[in-house]
């Protein structure tokens, strides 16, 4: 066993799947030029997305605010009232987002947002819609959602208006027009944790499921793009998943060579939780061509056609237990710890990644600079429910952010974060 185990570095090093060939310093290093790059108008694969939203003032209590929160589980939404005290959310219903092996076309998207917000609108006093898309701003004021390499489970999408869609559904219900805001997920996610959390931390987001992105706030005047010398504070949706300098290995390019848009948001292709128990399918496959496992073992992972991250989870979780990936190694000792030892493997060079874009978040806001006052970032996203995910996420925040950039911050994770902070942009913003 232990000459098997000694070559699983060498192997995952050379199929680019080898956590410690992620130098944290050089892609801190490589988020950080390419936020500026963003900031600054130049060609950058993470365009630093100014979103016309401020997160300074004062909101007011007791107005209701219909909330939508899509994600890439579901649909989901609330009433969000503010009091003195804290916010007051009534769930609503819920319903079961489309996924990309089944999309629904964007009409469909719109009546399920429609017939969710019905029970609630006559309360409200606006609406916000959350949503985990890139948007652009219309010359209209509406808002139309980007291309993506990645699959965002509707179709005949493109140059359609959000709002203009949603408010024809509505009057079509008889139903009274209200404001709406499309917000990103991630820029709501942020106010979220800045009206729930101590006001004196300095607030960052970021999010890591289907994809991966940061949030920040800046005063327009640093938002050299914009030629503007305002001070106000605006919300920015960095778009981190769009990076491309990222260490590529033989794996990765099997994945994006399969792509419908290769080349594209390399970072949320390495990092995706959609993706990665199809890395750790292709790593196995290599794991078998290079003898790691015995013919039974090789023999089964060969026949997948298909992993989720769900599978891989239960293996982690249960590698005795009675499922998938256990059944696989159940013959051979050695084929169970060269198994467990290269899914650590996929996992935490996912986390190494994730965590160099906190970072350079982090160094570029010039946050969490003392120990005595840790920027608070609220996180969201299916990796962080996920246990091992989101356990090798802190691990790596401890042992780089603190322990080499002497960076100090706060993980934030609360599910209904998102819905606070989609009312608290209506009432800021609407």
């Amino acid at each position: 066993m232990e000459q098997t185990l000694s070559q699983v570095t060498p192997f995952l090093r050379r199929c680019g799947m080898a956590p410690e060939d992620v130098d944290f310093a050089t892609m801190t290093n490589l988020f950080l030029g390419q936020m500026r790059i963003g900031l600054y108008g130049g060609a950058s694969s993470i365009p630093m997305r100014p979103t016309d939203l401020s997160p300074s003032g004062s909101w007011p209590l007791m107005e209701p605010v219909a909330v939508v929160e899509i994600s890439e589980r579901d649909i989901r939404t609330a009433l969000v009232t503010f009091t003195d005290r804290s916010p007051i959310i009534r769930l609503g219903d819920s319903f079961p987002m489309s996924d990309a092996e089944r999309p629904s076309p964007f009409e469909d998207l719109i009546y399920a947002i429609a017939t969710l917000l019905e029970p609630l609108i006559q309360e409200s006093h606006a609406i916000a819609l959350c949503l985990p898309f890139p948007l652009e701003k219309t010359a209209g004021g509406d808002f139309t959602i980007l291309p993506s390499s990645l699959s965002i489970g509707i179709v005949d999408w493109e140059g359609k208006g959000i709002c203009a869609s949603l408010r024809e559904e509505l009057t079509s219900r008889g139903l009274s027009i209200k404001p709406i805001l499309p917000i990103h997920t991630v820029s709501a996610l942020l106010l979220g944790g800045m009206a729930t959390q101590n006001k004196e931390n300095r607030y960052l987001s970021l999010t890591w499921g289907h994809r991966v992105d940061s949030g920040l706030s800046a005063p327009k005047s640093a938002i050299l793009k914009l030629k503007s010398g305002e001070t106000k504070l605006m919300l920015l949706q960095c778009g981190s998943g769009g990076l491309t300098g990222v260490p590529f290995g033989v794996i990765d390019l099997v994945m994006d060579r399969d792509s419908q848009f290769p080349g594209k948001d390399l970072l949320d292709k390495m990092v995706s939780t959609e993706n990665l128990g199809e890395l750790y399918r292709f790593t196995m496959i290599k794991a078998v061509e290079a003898d790691l496992l015995t013919f039974m073992c090789g023999r089964d992972f060969l026949s997948l056609r298909k992993l989720s991250l769900s599978s891989l989870s239960q293996f982690l979780a249960e590698p005795e237990g009675d499922n998938l990936l256990a059944n696989f190694c159940r013959h051979d000792e050695t084929d169970k710890a060269v198994s467990l030892s290269i899914a650590r493997a996929v996992l935490q060079r996912a986390a190494r990644l994730v965590c160099a874009n906190l970072a350079a978040t982090l160094i570029l806001t010039g946050a969490g600079r003392t120990k005595d006052a840790p920027a608070l970032v609220s996180v969201s996203g299916s990796a962080f429910s996920h246990p091992f995910l989101g356990n090798l996420f802190a691990e790596c925040v401890t042992a780089f952010i603190e322990g080499e950039l002497n960076l100090h911050c706060k993980l934030h994770h609360d599910p209904d974060s998102v819905l606070i902070g989609g009312a608290v942009a209506v009432l800021l913003n609407a």
